[in-house]
């Protein structure tokens, strides 16, 4: 067809707006078809100052070639390295690769997919501030996919809320410990609360060294690690995940089943 859509000039307005604001600026323009993304390339390359490029998948059919790893590999650092300055993409510009951040991101259509939207939009504003644009053509299907994306996204954003408080409020319910506290240990046919149970061992494991070994040097050695596992207890605590106790925390109980 001759005609060509009019969204096509307002892509070469928004880019030539950003190449004024920074010659050095980097731009991607994300296209759902790739007949578009090579128009795009053509119309941007009348442009001076300006080196565009398509950026497609690998995959290929009868007249419609893709690009393999190699080509995209060395088109990226072409990007990268300002000898091209507009990338063209279809999807695979969204994710998986790594793709230089961009000054502006501009939607030649807008996806139906909120995931999509916000990796398209995750292409600009990494290191410093970006501009997007979505380009919607009126009284065509483009505002429909453009309310519905917008739509899936808040709800995205209201189950990821509704899921963060879920998680707050289990860990304000697991602080009291009235069920552990029944806590108990079965050591030679006797019911020992877990408190108990610990200050028996502590006193046991502090005759160990005596009777392994009478030698001053080794009952020393083993005193201070004594005194160091009591250090690993404390700084164990720290390490615990809110609202989750070691045995040393357990008070004593009753012994019911």
């Amino acid at each position: 067809m001759k005609e060509i859509h009019n969204k096509i000039e307002t892509v070469l307005e928004l880019v030539k707006e950003q190449i004024k604001l920074d010659p050095k600026s980097r731009i991607i323009v994300f296209s759902s078809l790739r007949d578009s993304a090579r128009s795009i390339s053509i119309a941007l390359n009348s442009l001076t100052e300006i080196n565009a490029t398509p950026f497609i998948g690998q995959s290929s059919k009868e007249g419609d070639e893709g690009m393999n790893q190699k080509q995209q590999i060395n088109t990226l650092n072409k990007f990268r390295e300002g000898e091209l300055n507009v990338l063209v993409a279809t999807s695979v510009g969204e994710e998986g690769l790594d793709i230089p951040s961009a000054d502006r991101v501009i939607f030649f259509e807008p996806v139906a997919s909120e995931i999509r939207t916000i990796q398209r939009r995750g292409r600009t504003g990494r290191h410093r501030e970006g501009h997007i644009f979505i380009l919607v053509s009126k009284d065509t299907r483009d505002e429909g996919i453009r309310f519905a994306a917008a739509a899936k996204e808040v709800r995205m954003h209201r189950i990821l809320n509704r899921v963060k408080n879920q998680h707050k409020l289990s860990l304000k319910l697991n602080k009291p410990i009235d069920r552990l506290k029944r806590f108990s240990i079965e050591l030679d046919k006797n019911s020992l609360s877990a408190k108990s149970f610990i200050e028996l061992e502590e006193e046991r494991l502090k005759e160990i060294p005596k009777k392994f070994n009478s030698n001053s040097n080794k009952i020393e050695e083993h005193e201070k690690i004594l005194k160091t596992s009591k250090q690993n207890i404390s700084i164990s605590q720290r390490l615990r995940p809110r609202g989750q106790l070691g045995l040393e925390e357990f008070e004593e109980g009753s012994s019911e089943e």
